[in-house]
């Protein structure tokens, strides 16, 4: 099987849990919506990355580690029935191409944020399922200018702010 007829297997088999009681005319809104995205995701050849995050995403669940998927990956119906987003696009009238569009050139990214306690689990099955030569860490640091960063160190201690302007050296 294609890696989209396993996708397209994923979703047909989610939407009655996902969609319980839904009305024949909902079913079909929901089947021309997979169809439609599936098609773009094919066209963008995306459908590898889907998968890899849709195991990830079954890791965690399976092991009981919370999670969740934000951003524009959550106007994906796929993405919802794959359980990478908890958001069901169709309630909210979400457009899926702010995601994945055939116009756009860049590709479309999932943010998820895995509880910061069991992250380590995640990192190591990733690392075992797909090969520590398959994977690389991203991180994004915060930087501070010097007023910000004394307004910032001065709530953490609990310094009323009208005493900054007198600790600050300009």
């Amino acid at each position: 099987v294609t890696a989209i007829e396993y996708i397209r297997q994923l979703c047909l088999e989610a939407i009655p849990r996902r969609y319980r009681n839904a009305s024949p005319e909902t079913l079909k809104q929901i089947h021309n919506r997979i169809e439609h995205e599936l098609g773009v995701i094919q066209r963008t050849h995306s459908e590898n990355y889907f998968l890899l995050v849709w195991d990830i995403c079954r890791f965690a669940r399976e092991k009981g580690i919370r999670y969740n998927g934000r951003g524009s990956g959550a106007n994906s119906l796929v993405a919802y029935l794959l359980y990478i987003s908890p958001v069901d696009p169709l309630q909210f009238n979400l457009v899926f191409e702010r995601f994945l569009s055939d116009e756009r050139q860049v590709a479309g990214d999932f943010d998820i944020d895995f509880e910061s306690r069991r992250r380590p689990e995640i990192i190591q099955y990733i690392f075992e399922r797909y090969g520590i030569e398959h994977a690389a860490m991203a991180t994004t640091y915060v930087t501070y200018l010097a007023k910000s960063a004394q307004r910032d160190v001065a709530k953490a201690f609990g310094i009323p702010e009208d005493v900054l302007p007198r600790l600050r050296h300009e």
